[in-house]
Order: structure tokens, then C-alpha cells, then sequence
């Protein structure tokens, strides 16, 4: 029996078929394509993202990342429609703080994404600027999520204080935008920042074997987690909840 989820949702990157249908099988609630091997939004080929998808039950978002580098590169619009093509739910697309990026927002008017929703991502240890907030929700984006680009930095906490964390979720559900905190987070950070009611955690190197986002997907670490999210603003129940990883 799984626990109750919360109204956060449990984001898990994975990096291949077999990952995806272990972080879903134990409850996550947004399976997120990306390769750690290369990079922070390191991208995951088009087939593997398409056979991820084809792979998962409907009800399970399947995201996808363009690669760090995406909103520098010319071919932005054409990184998106293949995603769209393989049926990605939501694209994420990271930006750094330069002259660029409105010029890479002008560039996704020309996208057909279908149903498909984009989701901005902002690299903190390069800067947080509020108004890249407002950017996003004049272009459309359904949400925007904060991530590390240095994984040996520190988790988000550690680059980012807990007041301006809160200030963000508030800034982007005020125009809104879903708001997602992510940036090798660990399972005791969950206790720390849902308080602060972000709609997304997400997470890759604690759900992997030894913590290191490079080795494969742990089911015990993913159990750990989907049981986390939600624990910590539920009143404590008194059953017991056993869940069997497999």
C-alpha cells in the first residue's frame, strides 16, 4: 500500500525505460527525461524519451529536458518539437541570467507544442532575478522550477536561503505559474521546504544508489522519498504503512 500522496507532487529524474518504470511504479508523480551525465538539464535522446512515454500508464506526466545549453542555441524551437513529438507533457528549458534569454523567449512563439506545457527553470547558483518569473508567464509557461547548475555547490538550501525560496514559490504562484524547487535535494530537505508549498519537489541523486546522481535509480531511496512528501504536513496516522520495494 503506497501513502497517501500529497497535493505536492514528487518529481523523478530518470535516465532510462527501466528507471521510469521504477520511479513510477513507487509513486512518483512526474517522470522527468534527463541525462546526468550530461549536465545539470542534460538531455536524454529523442527514442528513449519516446519509449519512456509509451512505457508509462496515461495518467503519469512524463517531462523532458533540452539540454544546458538550449537557450543559447539557434535550434531552441526544433530541441522542443522533437520532445513534443515523442510526448513529452511538459519541456523544460533552462535559462541563465544574460542579454539572451527574451530573445529565446521571442524564439517558443513559434513552437506547436500541442498539449504540451514549457516549464523555465532558473540556475540558481547563477543568479535568481523575480522578473524572469514574470517573463515566463507573459510566454505562457506553466511553470518555473529552480535548480542547481553545480551539483557539487550544495543542494538549493545550501546556495539559497528558505526566505527567498518562499518568496519564489509565492512570486510565481501570484502570476500563475506552478512553482518547483529541485537541485540535489536530499529526503531531509522534504521536511524543510514543503512548508513553503511548492507544487514540485524534484529529486535524482537521492533516489540513486550511494546518493550519487550517476548510478542507477535505488527503489528503496524512491519508497523513502514518495513516503517523505506529504509526512510532514499530514497529522500522524496510526497505521502502519508498508510498502515493498521491488
Amino acid at each position: 500500500m503506497r501513502p497517501a500522496k500529497s497535493a505536492i507532487r514528487f518529481l523523478a529524474s530518470v535516465r532510462s525505460v527501466e528507471e521510469a518504470r521504477c520511479v513510477a511504479h513507487h509513486g512518483a508523480d512526474i517522470v522527468d527525461c534527463k541525462d546526468p551525465d550530461d549536465g545539470a538539464l542534460g538531455s536524454l535522446d529523442i527514442a528513449t524519451i519516446a519509449r519512456i512515454r509509451a512505457e508509462l500508464p496515461e495518467h503519469v506526466p512524463v517531462s523532458a529536458t533540452v539540454g544546458d545549453d538550449a537557450a543559447e542555441a539557434d535550434d531552441l524551437t526544433d530541441r522542443i518539437g522533437a520532445r513534443v513529438s515523442a510526448g513529452a507533457d511538459f519541456v523544460k528549458i533552462g535559462f541563465a541570467r544574460n542579454s539572451r534569454w527574451r530573445r529565446s523567449l521571442e524564439m517558443l512563439s513559434r513552437c506547436d507544442l500541442k498539449s504540451c506545457k514549457l516549464v523555465g527553470v532558473l540556475l540558481v547558483d547563477q543568479g535568481l532575478e523575480f522578473d524572469m518569473i514574470n517573463a515566463f508567464a507573459k510566454a505562457g509557461f506553466a511553470g518555473v522550477l529552480l535548480d542547481t547548475a553545480d551539483k557539487s555547490s550544495g543542494s538549493l538550501p545550501d546556495v539559497v536561503t528558505l526566505e527567498k525560496l518562499s518568496m519564489f514559490v509565492l512570486r510565481s504562484h501570484e502570476v500563475g505559474l506552478l512553482a518547483g524547487l529541485a537541485g540535489a535535494l536530499r529526503a531531509e530537505h522534504i521536511s524543510m521546504l514543503e512548508p513553503l508549498k511548492p507544487d514540485i519537489l524534484g529529486f535524482r541523486g537521492a533516489l540513486c544508489h550511494n546518493r550519487c546522481r550517476r548510478s542507477e535509480i535505488d527503489p528503496v531511496a524512491v519508497v523513502k522519498v514518495r513516503q517523505l512528501i506529504g509526512a510532514s504536513l499530514a497529522s500522524p496516522s496510526k497505521e502502519t504503512v508498508e510498502v515493498r520495494a521491488s
